[in-house]
């Protein structure tokens, strides 16, 4: 019989949903040791020193998890629960208590006896593991959770790797949702031949493990390849479903129509950190990464100049650098450049322009053999206006509700 390690108390694994829900049912028993799960009970009695029969709330036939809902768990920690306490030490004497889920939850996991008192403080809810994939380390500081600990995982897992590529995120196995997306990423990346690390948050370093939820742990994957635009695209095909849409401002439509919600941007790392292989540069003050969209575009960005950027913009260049591009939609058409469409917009040609002069000075910049190189990356040195080059942009068919007069073909521009 397999065992939760994160208790005090001798939890079996087939308490998963009732550690998942943070509800415990009438007819669960519990013990503190193991040996009350195995071999004869007579055996069992002449170590067992305490259990729990829980005797309310009733039974009860709740649906599966189906969306990523911490509420649920967050809903049940404040909700009472009575149980008999049970002193086999002394003649299986019971005591009955009225507590709620969440006291009981936390003495399972620390054994301490006083938290049946309620004049004590009530313990907090922990943190879940569908927030923490995205939640900061601290509150004070800007730096996320996962990126706290991906030291230990690069430390651990890419020695002796050629190319490495890592994704870590958090996982709970009493979490429906937690699982069932475990299964679809090992899936996705069985082809890439991963090997995988567990960590416990105790393990990973984190001074806080004790804030987490008894159960949740944070696995890495490691993948040796040169293809890491492949590897994100799967993770990306593997984890977006672009049905889910979110509370986002609508998006403009006809006079009275009524506005349709903007879909859901997808960003990989609402699901976990991805550190790909090195395909990135940094030459000073500028950030190089290449995307391979028919042609190879270098997409740069100036760091000193988009931090003084509007934060808008600061985040979207950032998931540029570190989230999933589609790089589908830049492999397939409909492209910009095909678009028929017709712009109101008067041309007009100023030779003593600010941006003619850097353009006709960058071409003593001879540092790239392509041309529009040589001056992509002339401006991001010397014009303070200029803060990234060759942005990837594009459109979905729901963000937009004049698409199809744009853009007869049907797919993303």
């Amino acid at each position: 019989m397999d065992f939760f390690p994160g208790f005090k108390w001798a939890v079996t694994t087939a308490f998963r949903d009732p550690l998942g829900a943070c509800r415990f049912e009438q007819g669960d028993a519990l013990y503190n040791t193991r040996s009350a799960y195995a071999g004869e009970w007579r055996d069992a009695l002449a170590v067992l020193e305490y259990g729990i029969d829980i005797t309310s709330p009733p039974r009860a036939q709740s649906a599966a998890l189906k969306h990523e809902d911490s509420g649920v768990f967050e809903r049940n920690w404040g909700t009472k629960v009575e149980f008999d306490l049970v002193n086999y030490k002394d003649g299986k004497r019971k005591q009955p208590i009225t507590t709620t889920q969440g006291r009981l939850y936390t003495f399972l996991r620390t054994g301490n006896f006083s938290l049946f008192d309620q004049n004590t403080d009530a313990p907090q809810c922990p943190k879940l593991v569908l927030e923490v994939n995205r939640a900061k380390a601290k509150k004070e500081t800007k730096e996320a959770i996962l990126e706290t600990i991906q030291g230990i995982f690069l430390k651990r897992m890419t020695e002796c790797i050629a190319k490495p590529n890592l994704f870590i995120l958090a996982f709970d196995e009493t979490n429906p949702v937690s699982r069932a997306k475990m299964v679809t990423i090992r899936d996705c990346l069985r082809p890439f031949n991963f090997s995988s690390l567990i960590l416990t948050p105790e393990e990973a370093g984190l001074s806080d493990w004790q804030d987490f939820t008894a159960t949740l742990s944070f696995i890495g994957f490691c993948m040796d390849s040169g293809a890491s635009e492949k590897i994100r695209d799967a993770l990306k095909a593997a984890l977006y479903k672009p049905a889910k849409m979110l509370d986002l401002p609508a998006s403009p439509n006809i006079e009275g129509q009524e506005a349709k919600p903007k879909p859901d941007a997808f960003k990989l790392r609402r699901h976990g950190l991805f550190i790909p292989a090195k395909e990135h540069k940094t030459n000073g003050d500028i950030f190089c990464l290449s995307f391979a969209h028919g042609h190879f575009y270098r997409y740069r960005v100036s760091r000193s100049k988009e931090a003084k950027a509007p934060q808008e913009l600061i985040d979207y260049l950032e998931l540029i650098k570190t989230d999933c591009v589609p790089n589908d939609y830049f492999n397939n058409p409909p492209f910009c450049s095909d678009l028929d469409s017709k712009l109101s917009i008067a041309l007009d040609s100023e030779e003593l322009a600010p941006i003619t002069r850097l353009a006709r000075a960058s071409f003593t910049n001879e540092k790239y053999k392509m041309a529009h190189e040589n001056l992509e990356v002339y401006l991001l040195e010397n014009d303070p206006l200029t803060i990234a080059t060759e942005i990837p942009v594009w459109l979905e068919p729901a963000e937009y509700d004049f698409y199809e007069t744009l853009c007869s073909n049907k797919g993303e521009v």
